[in-house]
């Protein structure tokens, strides 16, 4: 079975920079609605196929758009949608078991992912819109900037580019693994 991270980016590769970014959009979207996509991942692999700065804001811009649009429309459809009161109840008992219970956790989300869904939950649990937004694009774009960062100085030290490359994806791999095995140890604590 094809990941859609994977599968979005194969289409688009062959397209340039255009085609990375629309994948970038569509991996953010995809990830922030319905399916796991490891975006970090992916924010990785596309700088690394055109590292620049002029690139890399594109790329934040671009990211921002489409997580944002993402939890938009997760959170307009639960908004609206008659969702099961248990269904609910265990989504506000969720959250109610972490030190910061309100918006402020997507911050926290952004370094350990304890939050999947993100727009059904600001709609399940009352959040403001608005703050939410605002935290969830502060984060991500600290994050993704630190990644961004973390490719170029990769870039910079290693004189071989496929050397580089290996040791920025495997650091993000190791981010990731880290950031889930925290994330499910919080869980079940």
């Amino acid at each position: 079975m094809i990941a859609p991270g994977t599968f979005v980016y194969d289409v688009f590769r062959p397209l340039g920079s255009p085609g990375l970014l629309l994948a970038l959009f569509l991996i953010f979207y995809l990830d922030a609605t319905v399916v796991p996509t490891f975006p970090e991942f992916f924010t990785a692999l596309i700088y690394l196929a055109h590292p620049g700065i002029l690139f890399a804001v594109m790329m934040l811009a671009v990211l921002s758009a489409g997580e944002f649009l993402g939890i938009s429309t997760l959170y307009f459809a639960v908004l609206h949608a008659d969702i099961p009161e248990w269904l609910s109840g265990r989504m506000k008992r969720y959250t109610s078991f972490f030190v910061l219970g309100d918006e402020r956790m997507i911050l926290m989300n952004r370094i350990t992912p304890v939050i999947p869904y993100l727009g059904a939950f600001i709609a399940t649990c009352n959040w403001s819109f608005r703050r939410s937004v605002f935290y969830n694009f502060i984060g991500g774009i600290a994050k993704y900037t630190a990644i961004i960062l973390l490719a170029t100085i990769f870039l910079t030290v290693f004189s071989n580019a496929l050397l580089a490359d290996s040791a920025v994806l495997i650091a993000v791999i190791i981010l990731i693994v880290i950031s889930w095995t925290y994330s499910l140890v919080k869980r079940r604590a």
